[in-house]
């Protein structure tokens, strides 16, 4: 009977490697494949901050540019009522 279950034991061993073999390799397939996509989304989020810095430097330029705007109004409304003053009041108005 020990020899029966000494044969049976050796029996077990080498599906049971096979299976602990199998389920490290799967593991490990898996850690690589999650780190990859981390990888991915870790350049997506990096590619959408640029952008987001981009962004912002544009809008600064155009808040820029429409302040410059809004000044040079501001100087040729004040041109205008100087010349209206200067010739005795709005032409063309009743």
């Amino acid at each position: 009977m020990t020899s029966a279950a000494l044969a049976a034991g050796v029996a077990a061993v080498p599906p049971t490697l096979a299976a602990l073999l199998a389920f490290a390799n799967a593991r490990a397939t898996r850690r690589l494949a999650d780190a990859q996509a981390q990888a991915g989304i870790d350049r997506k989020i990096d590619a959408l901050g640029q952008a987001a810095g981009r962004s912002e430097a544009a809008l600064e330029h155009l808040a820029g540019a429409v302040g410059r705007l809004a000044e040079g109004q501001c100087q040729l409304i004040e041109r205008v009522a100087r010349i209206e003053g200067a010739l005795g009041g709005p032409r063309g108005r009743p």
